[in-house]
């Protein structure tokens, strides 16, 4: 105890004296600093009363006189629900920053999100949606290569596919055709 002093009264009985310089040594209500002859309020406590402060889990609390009792939380964390929950656009326990899913989807975010994209249209996850999956063309990937059943260019040659793709086949030797590879003489 570094302001106090013991002194041996009786075998049996102590005598315990405080030592205050400056008297500093306040009996100060809860929450109220000591330090301050009970003027400020201690931490994680606030407002003129100086209330205690909630739990902030993965932040910290306004305290002080001047502080409100809200909480300040860790990034990517909402306080909202006292720093617990992910803000929009953040994912997984650590509530970490979504990947740009480049204005063609969406990010699987809060707290049991993975981060992944779910992309519109026939854009790719794989890609962060940056691009069309195999077999799909045009700014908006809505456009589909030369089918035949499920199979692009069917099966005899490679579309011209991608964003920058204008949807043609080019196929294989003996092959023919812009629009499908058939065989050709």
């Amino acid at each position: 105890m570094e302001h106090a002093r013991i002194e041996s009264i009786h075998a049996t009985q102590f005598l315990l004296a405080y030592i205050c310089p400056s008297n500093q040594c306040s009996d100060c209500p809860e929450g109220r600093d000591p330090d301050t002859q009970c003027q400020d309020c201690l931490s994680d406590f606030f407002g003129s009363n100086c209330n205690a402060c909630g739990d902030c889990h993965r932040g910290k609390c306004k305290d002080g006189m001047a502080g409100d009792g809200s909480c300040v939380c860790d990034a990517g964390f909402t306080s909202y629900s006292n720093c617990t929950d992910c803000k929009s656009g953040y994912f997984g326990l650590d509530c970490a920053e979504c990947p740009s899913c480049n204005g063609h989807g969406s990010c699987q975010d809060g707290l049991s999100g993975d981060g992944s994209c779910v992309c519109e249209n026939a854009f790719d996850a794989a890609t962060y949606c940056s691009d069309c999956l195999s077999g799909y063309y045009g700014a908006e990937c809505v456009l589909s290569c030369p089918r035949s059943g499920e199979r692009v260019c069917s099966d005899n040659g490679v579309c011209d596919d991608g964003i920058d793709g204008l949807g043609r086949c080019s196929c294989q030797e003996d092959y023919v055709g812009l629009s499908g590879c058939r065989q050709g003489r």
